[in-house]
């Protein structure tokens, strides 16, 4: 048996070998080819989950010598950049939001309490015909860029860019309890932009961006609105058009920033308020009283609250028909202070109430005739 099967076994023993040494490398192929289709993989998954968040950001580049993962990895990274182009046409936080809940953006809304900001740039169209289409864009792309890093700083989402202006709100998508203090916040440090901006502009020889604010605070429907091909997510409402009533009343009473008295009750704490005026603005019936938020209360020196205080007396001559004690005082409230632009304005119209008096029945009420 064994002169006979001696060969055959050693052949067994040796294919026995060769089997185990064909497995491990055959395992070891395997494991190398799970690993290399398998790593890029799981890097493409990351990568979708993040850009389905709407996290646009460039990621490592993924690099695979499996042409079906390479080619996924380009038309990946399509994609990521057809987002981040399409996503600065719109809001991407209501795009989130939507993700969030796991549903389709569908027409219709809600009410909820909201805060809108509306701005416009004072003198803009002078401005533009002033600068060719290259220096207009460049001119304008800073201040844009800043002013909306500060909104959303402060938790504000841009709602739409209308030409020159910026529409804004706080309390949604995502409910916020602090939205009129977020908006308040944001107006008072895009009004300080502002400024140091146009200090930069003056020395560089460029027209500046002078810029009004409007703020409202109240009730607004909340959603989509257009029509099912084509949605517009936005707020509808009466504080809405207030908002935008109040930002262009500043050419009318010299302030930078108007606010309502809902946003003014909202947020006492922090910050100086300045009582500018009662005003009846068109498309209301009655007066509203508007606020300006003059400085952050850390920020207010003794003499910005002297003319502060100087201020709300002569207001109350104003509105008590007082209007020369009104006139006389007010001189007192010297250019570079913030309640100055204020104070000249009320002198203007302190004057005129001199010369030509008001009827009898006047309530200290000024009617705006234009929006």
């Amino acid at each position: 048996e064994e002169d006979f099967l001696a060969q055959v076994r050693e052949q067994q023993r040796n294919i026995l070998w060769v089997s185990g040494l064909a497995l491990l490398g055959a395992l070891l192929l395997a494991m190398w080819l799970a690993r290399t289709y398998s790593r890029p993989l799981r890097r493409l998954a990351a990568e979708s989950r993040r850009i389905t968040q709407l996290d646009l950001t460039p990621g490592e580049p993924i690099q695979s010598h499996v042409l079906e993962a390479h080619e996924l990895a380009e038309t990946q990274e399509s994609m990521r950049t057809a987002l981040d182009s399409f996503s600065r046409y719109i809001p991407t936080g209501v795009v989130r939001e939507l993700l969030k809940q796991g549903k389709a953006a569908q027409l219709g809304g809600a009410e909820r309490p909201v805060t809108l900001m509306f701005t416009d740039i004072r003198g803009f169209t002078t401005i533009s015909e002033g600068l060719t289409p290259d220096e207009l864009s460049s001119h304008l792309a800073e201040y844009f860029e800043s002013m909306m890093e500060i909104i959303d700083d402060e938790g504000g989402a841009v709602d739409k860019m209308i030409g020159d202006a910026i529409m804004a709100i706080w309390g949604a998508p995502a409910e916020r309890p602090d939205h009129a203090r977020g908006a308040v916040r944001a107006a008072i440090r895009c009004s300080a932009f502002v400024r140091e901006f146009n200090k930069r502009c003056d020395a560089l020889g460029r027209p500046p961006l002078w810029t009004g604010f409007g703020i409202a605070t109240g009730p607004a429907f909340v959603g989509n609105f257009g029509a099912p091909s084509r949605l517009n997510y936005t707020a509808l409402g009466d504080v809405v058009n207030l908002a935008s009533r109040l930002e262009g009343a500043n050419k009318v009473f010299g302030s930078p920033v108007l606010c309502s008295r809902a946003t003014h009750d909202a947020v006492r704490e922090g910050v100086a308020w300045l009582r500018i005026d009662r005003v009846g603005v068109k498309g209301k019936t009655q007066p509203e009283p508007i606020f300006e938020p003059v400085a952050l209360s850390e920020d207010v020196t003794d003499a910005l609250r002297a003319d502060m205080a100087l201020y709300a007396r002569c207001l109350e001559q104003y509105q008590a028909k007082d209007f020369e004690a009104a006139e006389q005082e007010l001189a007192a409230i010297i250019d570079g202070s913030p309640v100055h632009p204020a104070a000249t304005m009320l002198r203007v119209r302190c004057r005129h109430f001199v010369q030509n008096p008001p009827p009898e029945d006047w309530d200290g009420v000024w009617w705006l005739d234009s929006k």
